[in-house]
């Protein structure tokens, strides 16, 4: 649980970009934590998990049936934000798109 804190911490620190992800859902798991985004790129649920012995995070998405879509391993803390972004919102055109999807 202490480890789950410690990452919606860092979440936190960015929270617009966060919830630009559609983060929701949010539960504690084994050395991490889990939630649901309806991101551009990716919908479904994200593990990050801590990896003590080199003090990096990986990440991971899932896909509905529990398959592994994507991941990125060794991520340093101040990373997290950036790297999940790209993996589940920034597409290719990202402004465009978004000020089509918000009539902008």
């Amino acid at each position: 649980m202490e480890i789950a804190e410690y990452i919606i911490r860092v979440l936190r620190t960015q929270i617009v970009v966060v919830m630009s992800w559609g983060f929701h859902n949010a539960k504690a798991i084994e050395d991490g934590i889990a939630f649901q985004v309806q991101g551009f790129k990716f919908n479904g649920r994200v593990e990050i998990t801590y990896d003590e012995g080199w003090d990096l995070f990986d990440i991971r998405l899932i896909n509905e049936d529990g398959s592994i879509k994507e991941e990125a391993l060794g991520v340093y803390v101040d990373g997290i934000v950036s790297t999940l972004d790209n993996m589940v919102e920034h597409t290719s055109g990202y402004k465009e798109r978004v000020k089509r999807e918000y009539s902008l």
